[in-house]
């Protein structure tokens, strides 16, 4: 078959390298707030990136020591990125490492404030805290790494909106198991990305951890056969628990159906009469979600605004994060007037889930500060301006709510009276259907 010794030696040699070379993986890709930057090949040149660059595709552990070793931070001989980029909390982030060749395994991502410039920051030096953390798809025996990565498809996750602002290291793991068997048998590939992150809530974490240090070869997420039985595997999470939430809990049957993206764009409704404060002017870029539903980040526009606190708005479009609705407003409605309707003959689907919507965010207005680029924090209207939230008092007898728009999807958020919320939400059937829905509850429980 070969012609002679040397040709084979250098046949197996090129083969063993080339399985090298292929058979781990790198961050090719991360999309922050709808702008995809690229990595930088392990054994190419560096690139201008917030992707810190490794010098090889292999596992930080074993592959570059164990679990002591600084590869565990964010892989092997990992350069500092060039650059810092901005994302907001809350919002989508979607990474992708390419034809991935491993399918059993968990993936994890942790966020460490920088000590200073990220560029010059030690990611040894610093206290990681956990943000996401995925095994099984839901309600399935089968892992994520492997109906997303191993297929080629990238992973997306929710950055917390209440994750203190500031800059970060965000560490993102792959941990491969199918050599876990034994201590020291699964791989790690830690990857990290340099952010700043803008109108974050602030909330300090429960609890971090430093790399190396993090993990110990015997953690039980880390030494296990997940091929003896796998259709009744439990898997435990290497490392400390998920320290900050992506969002508070809704209520289920807000969240009961979804819409699909809406291409309209962003308006701002018509101040009613009683206002006196101009409208704050807004523009959107759009994005979409993990499962496909569209987003839209409001900014302000050039309209100026004084160095305190912006006018309140008497009807603002905006957007929740994490919504499954385009931002849009409608124009006003009566506010003295309008009953609340005792039956509704025929619902219109949109305008009920903008009902659900607008009943799902304004309690969680209730609970949290504002999560939104516009949003309420209490009665108070809340925008996020230069990476901060600002907040203004809506007028006496009237409070800040979400209201449901009409003839097209979303919400928009105004200084009204509860009279006039209540109302608006009535009238697209979500308070009517909910109650019909608690009834029917009730009764199966007897």
């Amino acid at each position: 078959m070969f012609s002679d010794l040397s040709t084979f030696h250098y046949f197996a040699l090129s083969s063993c390298f080339i399985s090298t070379v292929l058979g781990h993986g790198y961050v090719h890709s991360i999309t922050l707030d709808g702008v995809t930057y690229q990595g930088a090949d392990p054994y190419g040149p560096a690139i201008s990136s917030p992707i810190r660059q490794v010098s090889s595709n292999s596992p930080a552990a074993p592959g570059y020591g164990n679990l002591n070793g600084p590869a565990v931070a964010c892989g092997g001989d990992a350069k500092p990125a060039s650059m810092t980029v901005p994302v907001l909390a809350g919002s989508n982030v979607t990474i992708s490492w390419g034809k991935w060749p491993h399918n059993v395994g968990p993936i994890i991502t942790y966020l460490g404030a920088c000590n200073g410039p990220c560029e010059s920051t030690d990611p040894t030096t610093i206290d990681f805290f956990k943000i996401d953390q995925v095994d099984f798809v839901p309600g399935t025996k089968d892992w994520v790494q492997a109906e997303t990565l191993y297929l080629g498809k990238p992973y997306t996750f929710t950055l917390p909106f209440d994750v203190p602002p500031g800059d970060f290291i965000m560490r993102h793991e792959v941990i491969a198991l199918h050599n876990a068997m034994n201590p020291g048998g699964a791989e790690l590939y830690p990857q990290c990305i340099q952010i700043s992150i803008d109108c974050g809530l602030g909330v300090i974490p429960k609890e971090t951890v430093r790399f190396p240090g993090g993990y110990k070869a015997t953690d039980p997420g880390l030494l296990i056969n997940v091929y003896d039985d796998p259709g009744s595997l439990m898997y435990t999470f290497a490392g400390p628990e998920i320290s900050l939430k992506e969002d508070p809990a809704l209520d289920a049957d807000a969240q009961e159906s979804t819409l699909p993206a809406s291409s309209t764009s962003v308006t701002t409704a018509s101040p009613t009469a009683s206002s006196t404060s101009s409208v704050v002017a807004s523009t959107t870029s759009s994005r979409r979600t993990s499962s496909g539903m569209s987003t839209r980040r409001v900014t302000s526009s050039t309209t100026p605004f004084p160095t305190s606190t912006p006018p309140p708005p008497s009807s603002t479009s905006s957007r929740r994060r994490t919504s499954s609705t385009s931002a849009a407003s409608t124009g006003q409605r009566s506010s003295s007037s309008t009953p609340i309707p005792s039956f509704v003959p025929e619902l219109n689907p949109i305008e009920l889930q903008n009902g659900r919507d607008a009943l799902a965010l304004n309690r969680q207005f209730t609970n949290v500060v504002a999560d939104y680029d516009i949003g309420c924090a209490g009665d108070a209207f809340a925008q996020c301006l230069w990476g901060k939230w600002v907040t203004t008092k809506c007028p006496v007898t009237t409070v800040c709510a979400a209201l449901p728009n009409v003839g097209m999807a979303g919400t928009s958020i105004a200084c009204t009276t509860p009279f006039d919320r209540d109302a608006r939400i009535a009238a697209t059937g979500a308070t009517l259907r909910m109650r019909r829905r608690k009834r029917r509850t009730s009764r199966s429980h007897l």
